[in-house]
């Protein structure tokens, strides 16, 4: 794959320039990858172009940024995002997005920065210029030689706080009181909790179980409200994560009929799990039996929070002999 850019685009001003960077563009729409590709031209970075997450996976070494275009949960943009994370690569990941109103569920996920489509030239290069400078450093902590404490880069959208106080503000985001698990003696179990998992979309589903699992969570699966009750008359569940719209029955029609039955799982708590966003929902959702609300696209540590909130702490494991 050839780079978008090369090195010898140098902008007029030594300020701006940050030789030997090279930025990892992840970004399919069009007139975004343009304006990004002549941006960093102009910051005097090595451009480099994926068009498919593995292509980007394998291109990453020695990246100093990652600008990833992400949209739905389990598109592409997410799962890079989550092979960097999990691979405890220490690099801004920013995400160009058309929701700029979930800025806050964006940076919680792990994004560091947001940008907003339709891209614009001044605020892509304010903000990738912040982000570089946010690398350089991150860099130089996981070489040893930290930058001074206590000065961080002014108006860069990385710095809003430790991660953890990032997911703990998306905690009470969605009415969760979340707390480290560092340092606690016990070791919790959760094998023995089993999950019902209601959406109609298999990669959300997909995306869901694979979050439990990591917890060794059980999980049960269904495609529409109907197939939810089905599964809520059969056997107990610990706790039900609820898609709203779905075919056949919306999962409120699904909450109210497991609620009115006298099933194994009338008093079981039902979480929603839905794209909406609009005001009153999370009220809707409590009005029509569901315990609590979370808007997609959901975060893997909110979630877990979520599911302490409603279930209490977990069974311990004893201690290795």
């Amino acid at each position: 794959v050839r780079p978008d850019a090369g090195g010898s685009g140098a902008a007029a001003g030594g300020a701006d320039k940050a030789p030997g960077r090279k930025v990892l563009l992840f970004v399919t729409d069009k007139s975004a990858k343009t304006i990004l590709s002549a941006v960093l031209k102009k910051l005097d970075v090595e451009v480099v172009s994926a068009s498919s997450r593995d292509q980007a996976l394998l291109m990453v070494t020695g990246a100093s940024l990652v600008v990833v275009e992400a949209a739905e949960t389990a598109d592409e943009g997410w799962r890079l995002l989550d092979c960097v994370r999990d691979a405890r690569m220490r690099l801004p990941v920013v995400c160009v997005s058309g929701q700029p109103e979930r800025e806050a569920v964006l940076l919680a996920a792990g994004f560091t920065a947001v940008l907003a489509k339709p891209v614009k030239a001044p605020d892509a290069k304010a903000l990738l210029a912040r982000s570089l400078e946010a690398g350089r450093e991150a860099g130089q902590e996981a070489r040893g030689s930290p930058p001074a404490r206590g000065s961080p880069v002014r108006g860069s959208p990385v710095v809003r706080g430790s991660p953890e106080e990032a997911l703990r503000a998306e905690g009470k985001a969605q009415g969760v009181q979340c707390s480290p698990l560092e340092g606690s003696p016990r070791v919790p179990d959760y094998t023995a909790m089993k999950i019902l998992v209601v959406d109609d979309h298999d990669a959300n589903l997909l995306l869901l179980c694979s979050m439990l699992k990591k917890r060794k969570y059980k999980t049960e699966t269904a495609r529409d409200g109907l197939e939810a009750v089905a599964a809520a008359d059969k056997e107990k569940f610990d706790l039900v994560l609820m898609d709203c719209n779905m075919p056949h029955m919306d999962g409120w029609c699904a909450t109210e009929a497991i609620r009115a039955g006298d099933g194994p799982n009338k008093a079981t708590p039902v979480v929603a799990v839905t794209a909406n966003a609009m005001v009153g929902d999370r009220e809707n959702c409590l009005a029509r039996g569901m315990d609590n609300y979370m808007s997609k696209p959901v975060n893997r540590d909110a979630l877990y929070a979520m599911i302490d909130h409603h279930t209490g702490p977990p069974a311990e494991q004893p201690p290795p002999k």
